[in-house]
């Protein structure tokens, strides 16, 4: 589930800039959506708010619906989206989210994603999505995803870390995800039922630690053994700037283990 969350949040970033000259299967959504939108009036800098008011993700009433595979391209998880609130701030601008997955045979989870963006690059709030946690007693901490307006072939990406921290039988325990080696790769066409899109590939490996309190240093050692023996797990996220995120690939070592496209933008 918590992977099926992270791609939801991740694919909703496809929400698309407003690009009159992109020709696609979703253009006319994409001109309604950008007719339709609503910003509330701040005094932020106009070319800083211009760049983030150009993105659909900040356009209210923006839908974006997504769709998760297994390895097999067997549907699991579907992923409505829609943006509920837009504002500029002095830094930029900030959009809520809301975001509903439900998959057959599976009770619909409905949470809010937080974005951000200061002109240059969109900002995604991972810790957004366990917010419901925090009522039972986890506390979230965790960095933003930063993905540039204006990207460059070749170009380095910072590096992300978020964490989870819950109490169980009286200690602690801390499970850190790491997203790390964030590399833009060459431009390729990606085509979903949404529409085709020249994207950059971006690669990046996850990994996952656990701290427990207590926990000695040869219990430690049998761990991380354990983790050096795992398959390594990797994302590939398909990113037109233009468009945002329109596709994730999941690996564990060399093999597809999942994937989410984006299939419509309202």
């Amino acid at each position: 589930m918590k992977r099926n969350i992270f791609l939801s949040l991740i694919l909703c970033c496809a929400i698309a800039c407003n690009n009159e000259s992109k020709t696609s299967a979703s253009g006319d959504s994409l001109t309604a959506a950008s007719t339709a939108a609503t910003v509330t009036e701040t005094t932020s800098s106009p070319a800083m708010t211009g760049n983030c008011g150009n993105l659909l993700l900040f356009k209210k009433g923006t839908v974006i619906e997504a769709v998760s595979y297994n390895k097999d391209g067997e549907e699991t998880t579907r992923q409505n989206s829609t943006v509920l609130d837009v504002a500029t701030t002095a830094a930029g601008m900030t959009a809520e989210v809301e975001m509903k997955s439900s998959g057959t045979g599976k009770k619909e989870n409905s949470f809010i994603g937080k974005y951000s963006c200061d002109g240059k690059n969109l900002y995604v709030d991972l810790t957004s999505l366990f917010a419901n946690m925090d009522a039972k007693g986890a506390k979230i901490e965790g960095d933003p995803v930063n993905f540039p307006i204006n990207v460059t072939e070749g170009e380095t990406l910072p590096d992300v870390a978020y964490s989870m921290t819950v109490t169980k039988a009286g200690k602690q325990m801390k499970t850190t995800v790491f997203m790390k080696n964030r590399k833009v790769g060459s431009k390729e066409k990606i085509t979903t039922p949404a529409g085709t899109f020249d994207c950059y590939r971006i690669s990046s490996t996850s990994e996952a630690e656990v701290d427990i309190e207590g926990m000695d240093e040869k219990t430690k050692q049998v761990m991380e053994a354990m983790k050096n023996t795992m398959p390594k797990q990797s994302f590939v996220f398909f990113y037109d700037p233009a468009i945002m995120i329109v596709k994730v690939e999941m690996y564990s070592g060399d093999k597809l283990v999942s994937h989410s496209d984006v299939v419509a933008i309202k």
